[in-house]
């Protein structure tokens, strides 16, 4: 493969909830769904330490997405967890 043939990032763009940069533990693992179902896409984050897993809410565009503060997940008032470490 020649050097040429790689990839060209732009700079990228930082994410903000309420105007101020996203906080998200080390190690997490980001997905964007629709997760209120209000046709907008929502950042779901779990994280390596403990395996709590958070939504920010857009409540935005897809477009030009304004994230909400992070909300951990809960089932039956206790913190949702995924398997980590």
């Amino acid at each position: 493969m020649c050097c040429s043939a790689l990839p060209q990032l732009d700079s990228g763009v930082r994410l903000t909830g309420n105007a101020v940069p996203l906080q998200v533990n080390s190690c997490s693992a980001p997905s964007v769904i629709d997760w209120n179902n209000d046709g907008r896409k929502d950042l779901l984050t779990g994280q390596f330490d403990y395996g709590y897993v958070s939504v920010f809410l857009n409540q935005g565009t897809d477009a030009q997405p304004a994230f909400g503060d992070r909300t951990f997940i809960q089932a039956n008032g206790t913190l949702m967890s995924t398997s980590y470490g």
